[in-house]
């Protein structure tokens, strides 16, 4: 928990802003928890899902004429994870539903890039708390989704 102590202005705005983002991130696991259930030792969010590992092995060097990105290169890694969208953990595998990719890919230089990737055709909210206040919203139910989004113009 953060410490409360004025040293100057700057520094209590940031204690302001990390505790509500501590709040938001709070709020928005409790309503998970309201909407799927509690999923002890599993994430909250994208909880169905498997991880993978590889190594890059290009082909042939045709690859270097359209990139000369170090990623191409033999030794490059991934480590990535595909998901379900959502928390329940038994959700089925054969029907059609979001899906989340998470890629961390290395190369042999030491250069990383990380990505992630959701089916959605858009994501619904423009900020972690309106994101908070939705899901809070449909683990309310109907009437209380319908008032976000009546109150929600980037809906």
């Amino acid at each position: 928990m953060l410490q409360k102590k004025f040293i100057g202005p700057g520094i209590l705005l940031l204690a302001t802003a990390s505790l509500a983002a501590e709040n938001v991130a709070v709020d928005t696991i409790d309503s998970f928890e309201k909407l799927f259930g509690v999923t002890e030792g599993k994430r909250r969010n994208h909880t169905k899902g498997f991880c993978f590992s590889a190594t890059l092995t290009p082909r042939d060097e045709a690859i270097l004429e359209y990139s000369d990105s170090p990623l191409f290169t033999a030794g490059s890694t991934v480590i990535g994870r595909l998901s379900h969208k959502g928390g329940n953990p038994a959700a089925p595998d054969h029907k059609p539903a979001d899906y989340g990719m998470g890629l961390s890919i290395s190369a042999a230089n030491g250069e990383q890039h990380r990505m992630s990737m959701n089916t959605l055709a858009f994501f619904p909210v423009a900020t972690p708390q309106a994101f908070a206040e939705l899901t809070r919203a449909q683990a309310e139910g109907k009437a209380a989704v319908a008032a976000f989004k009546a109150k929600s113009p980037d809906l």
